[in-house]
């Protein structure tokens, strides 16, 4: 998910400009993740007008080539063609904000599930069991895509 959300950056830098606040407080599980976005972030506040070409060269004199190689080739599926080059502008920011609430929803439940098995094993008892299991009910349910449809989360 968080190579999908960086291609559909790559691809359509104005994203990066009308979410950075969402973007720098998006929470990266990969450190190579983290670095594209920090990247993406300082080459916007430059106020440089970027093209999806202008940004991969720029980000390309910072050393990230390697990382933008693996995030272009990631796979993905039917439903991920926002992030690719040419898509409609409304499509890419509808599909772009519902990866991005789906990563944030998942990426905060496993943090909350970590922390909450961590206090199990400290001190088992009846509150932290159940919420243990709240939160792995929440992990299994469908995130609302915000257009009525529901996507499931991946593991």
């Amino acid at each position: 998910r968080e190579a999908l959300i960086l291609k559909a950056l790559l691809n359509h830098p104005w994203l990066v400009e009308d979410n950075c606040e969402l973007l720098a407080a998006l929470p990266f599980t990969s450190k190579s993740g983290e670095r594209l976005r920090d990247a993406l972030l300082d080459l916007q506040a430059g106020e440089v007008p970027l093209d999806s070409e202008g940004l991969r060269a720029q980000l390309t004199q910072l050393g990230l080539d390697r990382i933008i190689a693996q995030i272009e080739q990631s796979s993905s599926h039917r439903g991920d063609r926002f992030a690719e080059p040419g898509s409609d502008r409304a499509l890419v920011e509808a599909g772009w904000m519902h990866a991005v609430r789906l990563h944030e929803s998942q990426v905060g439940l496993r943090r909350a599930l970590d922390a909450a098995e961590k206090a199990w094993l400290a001190e088992p008892n009846e509150d932290t069991l159940a919420r243990i299991t709240e939160i792995k009910r929440l992990l299994l349910q469908p995130v609302d895509a915000g257009d009525g449809s529901e996507a499931t989360p991946s593991r």
